[in-house]
């Protein structure tokens, strides 16, 4: 008997989570869900419901993706460089000059 898998809703990083048994794909369909309706980041939503933490989540993305994982309270703020960002464009992309 053949066995049939129906396509997954799930973007990269959900699916990614799912695979690897992090959180039931059930819990993940439903925060992408609201993500979406809410007009928020997959990531913002699901730090959001408290299933996993950001450190948990940003550890899982180095290992799985190959990210970088910047320990930003590391990094001492004066020695950022000033004015090469718009300030606005940071905030709303989460960027941070680092050179």
């Amino acid at each position: 008997m053949s066995v049939i898998t129906l396509p997954s809703k799930l973007s990269g990083l959900a699916r990614a989570l799912a695979q690897q048994n992090c959180l039931p794909e059930a819990d993940l369909e439903a925060i992408q869900e609201q993500a979406g309706a809410e007009g928020k980041s997959f990531v913002a939503a699901l730090l959001h419901s408290n299933k996993i933490s950001a450190l948990e989540l940003a550890e899982f993305a180095s290992l799985t993706f190959g990210f970088p994982l910047l320990d930003l309270d590391a990094v001492d703020p004066d020695h950022l460089p000033a004015g090469v960002i718009d300030p606005k464009v940071m905030h709303s992309r989460q960027v941070l000059p680092l050179q």
